[in-house]
């Protein structure tokens, strides 16, 4: 007796559910196998797909605003806090026409370590 789709579905579903150690341990050793291939495959796809994904992003935003704006609330607090890269590229590149990949690494160390003393004088 062949199953329907709907059905395969379904059992797939359940035995995922049932073996997800497993088959998490599986995905994740098929990753490390196949690395180079599936980031290359990603990077292709991403590129042949720049329109449409930046329309279900723009439409998710839309539809999920409120998590959006905790998220990048979060995302925004915890570069902050943890003084990264990208926070530091964007407090030097602020109010100017300055671009992300004009700024050297090691203007952005020196911008690290400005910040930090002037955390140390606040406290």
């Amino acid at each position: 007796m062949a199953l329907t789709d709907e059905e395969k579905k379904k059992y797939r579903r359940e035995y995922y559910l049932k073996n997800k150690a497993r088959e998490a341990a599986k995905q994740k050793e098929y990753y490390k196998e196949n690395k180079v291939a599936i980031t290359a495959y990603k990077k292709k796809w991403g590129q042949d797909n720049k329109g449409s994904r930046l329309k279900s992003a723009a439409k998710w935003k839309k539809e999920n605003r409120g998590d959006y704006l905790a998220s990048t609330k979060f995302r925004n607090d915890k570069g902050r806090a943890e003084l990264s890269d990208g926070y530091i590229k964007q407090v030097i590149t602020g109010k100017s026409n300055l671009k992300y990949k004009d700024v050297p690494q090691s203007l952005i160390e020196a911008k690290r370590a400005h910040l930090q003393m002037k955390r140390l004088i606040k406290e």
